[in-house]
């Protein structure tokens, strides 16, 4: 997960004004949103990060994942935190003074103004861009694929894991959400995911694509 933080010097300003939200699926019609100017952070919450947290006993360790490296382990500390639910996402945030992204926060800062389909771009989806498709068995450091950065910046935004946001998921959402800073629903049963994962299909690296999950 990616988090909102004012003024970190590894944290990439996005300023105000309207970019086009969405695609043309079912729950994500093309829409304009404009959003205040706000810092996010460039990468996604590595291990190492994440490891701090839970040493001074703010946050809980990660749940257990078959197959994914230990995230005490020093041989992946730069590798993003896998196994951790949105309370233990949204608890680090908190800790870090920031807090998670609204799910337009997120995909402004992944397709920047112009909008394209993907972090980079027009190009498809490819290894040196990503981890996903199979590119690689697990993850990799969130600094491994500069050449896929969004051009605000930000890296991994497509790939290595996906990523929680603020946003209760509702698919209807966004042909009723505010113009200015939408929020998100006031409640829901699951939370927006963004993103997609070294697991994930190449047709899932588009930046408007929608998933959800449980709280936990």
């Amino acid at each position: 997960f990616h988090y909102d933080v004012d003024g970190w010097c590894d944290s990439c300003y996005i300023p105000a004004g309207e970019f086009a939200m969405g695609a043309q699926g079912i729950d994500n019609p093309r829409h304009g949103v404009s959003l205040s100017p706000y810092w996010i952070h460039k990468t996604k919450v590595t291990n190492r990060m994440y490891a701090l947290c839970v040493g001074v006993g703010v946050c809980s360790a990660p749940k257990p994942v078959p197959g994914a490296a230990v995230y005490t382990d020093p041989t992946y500390a730069d590798h993003p935190v896998v196994g951790v639910d949105w309370e233990q996402a949204n608890a680090y945030c908190g800790w870090a003074g920031g807090r998670l992204p609204t799910e337009a926060e997120w995909e402004k800062a992944a397709r920047g103004l112009s909008a394209p389909t993907f972090p980079w771009g027009e190009a498809n989806a490819a290894c040196e861009l990503a981890n996903i498709g199979g590119c690689e068995t697990s993850t990799t450091s969130v600094v491994a694929h500069p050449r896929g950065a969004s051009s605000f910046g930000l890296l991994d935004m497509s790939g290595n894991v996906f990523e929680w946001v603020w946003d209760w998921y509702d698919g209807t959402y966004y042909a009723n959400s505010p113009i200015q800073d939408p929020p998100g629903p006031n409640a829901g049963i699951y939370k927006v995911i963004r993103g997609s994962s070294f697991e994930s299909d190449f047709s899932q690296a588009p930046s408007a694509l929608r998933h959800y999950g449980g709280l936990t």
